[in-house]
């Protein structure tokens, strides 16, 4: 670390990657991202959106960035959830808590893209590492390759995804005069949607149902119509509009949250996992890419902080494990509750989200998804 010129390669150019890459290269690092996927099309229809929440903000401004993201998406709020039939659950949020930025996923990373090219990392796209004997030689290994990490298998071998026992699909299309201004959200039985604009004079939907793990269909588009039909909401509109090609289906995954650290030194080269690699999580609480601009500010901060290399890990791991798996064990929670997917259950559900108050809520939020920022907690 004391090195006149340290040098850092990060596997994945996904947000988290390239994330921590500004971080590193605001630490004065070399840095190289490499990118097993071709380079992103700015230009591609489809996509999907992003909702970026006050900690994942706050994240931001320590890389330089809080303020043009928020200028390129839309600002926000949380909104209201709907049954299925359209009765109200939950009013609209009317605090600080509640607020986020939605924005295309595809803008999202051309800002990041742009932002660590210009502080001088190189990124190489199409480049598949099987091994780190394919890894450049470094000071620092960032593992930010997503769920199915190879980096993380390197050195948490056992660790591995599980099925959520739900698909998505998901969607982009032009927002009409349907389009609320804010998130709003549908549930039923084992099914939940929602709505929310996006940059561009676009809206992004999803719809999240219980599934067996595989299930596909030869036309996408018409079987999230047809799972959205019934339900009291715009939803439907908007997947009709949708560009069929364009339409998304993923069965949602996450990480157990049983990983103790998430740093090693057992390939030779001290690595850090960030973002899905080390916490994916349900999207439920909608923090994926909010936790993974808090890993890449805390990694600023804390290089800063310390030049011995084995403190610095050991002080990520210290701010970044409990808190991070807290959100996802929140997450997790909060997807049972959401689609619950029998009579009961679904009963239980729409009496606890219309039982508690709004404000209630917003301060529960609040306090739980607060960045425990490093500066302030040493």
């Amino acid at each position: 670390m004391e090195g006149m010129s340290k040098s850092a390669t990060v596997v994945g150019a996904g947000i988290a990657g390239l994330a921590a890459a500004i971080a590193l290269a605001e630490c004065d690092y070399r840095v190289t991202v490499i990118e097993r996927g071709k380079k992103p099309d700015p230009d591609s229809p489809g996509g999907a959106g992003i909702g970026i929440s006050s900690n994942g903000l706050d994240a931001l401004a320590e890389l330089g960035m809080k303020g043009e993201v928020q200028r390129a998406g839309v600002r926000t709020r949380i909104g209201s959830i709907y049954t299925d039939a359209g009765l109200q659950l939950s009013r609209p949020t009317t605090t600080g808590a509640g607020r986020f930025v939605g924005i295309h996923r595809q803008t999202l990373l051309q800002l990041l893209t742009d932002r660590a090219e210009d502080l001088g990392a190189t990124i190489e796209y199409e480049k598949v590492i099987r091994s780190d004997a394919d890894l450049p030689e470094a000071d620092l290994l960032i593992g930010a390759d997503g769920i199915r990490s190879t980096v993380r298998k390197w050195s948490f071998p056992k660790v591995r995804p599980d099925y959520s026992g739900a698909t998505c699909w998901r969607g982009v299309v032009e927002a009409d005069e349907l389009t609320p201004d804010q998130l709003e959200v549908w549930v039923g039985r084992g099914t939940e949607a929602g709505i929310v604009p996006i940059d561009g004079g676009r809206a992004y939907w999803y719809i999240s149902v219980k599934a067996p793990m595989g299930d596909k269909s030869d036309d996408e588009a018409t079987l999230a119509a047809e799972t959205i039909g019934p339900f009291d909401s715009p939803i439907y509109e908007h997947v009709l509009a949708t560009e069929p090609a364009s339409v998304m289906r993923d069965d949602i995954h996450y990480l157990p949250t049983g990983l103790k650290r998430f740093t090693s030194t057992r390939t030779g080269t001290p690595t850090i996992l960030v973002g899905d690699a080390a916490h994916a999580a349900m999207p439920n609480a909608g923090q994926g890419v909010s936790q993974a601009f808090e890993d890449a500010a805390t990694l600023k901060i804390l290089l800063a902080r310390h030049r011995n290399i084995d403190n610095m890990l050991a002080a990520y791991d210290e701010h970044r494990v409990e808190r991070s798996q807290k959100i996802q064990q929140q997450s997790f929670d909060m997807f049972n509750l959401m689609q619950a997917n029998n009579s009961i259950s679904s009963a239980v559900r729409n009496g606890v989200l219309k039982a508690v108050p709004t404000l209630v809520q917003e301060l529960v939020v609040d306090w739980n998804m607060r960045w425990p920022n490093p500066r302030i907690r040493n």
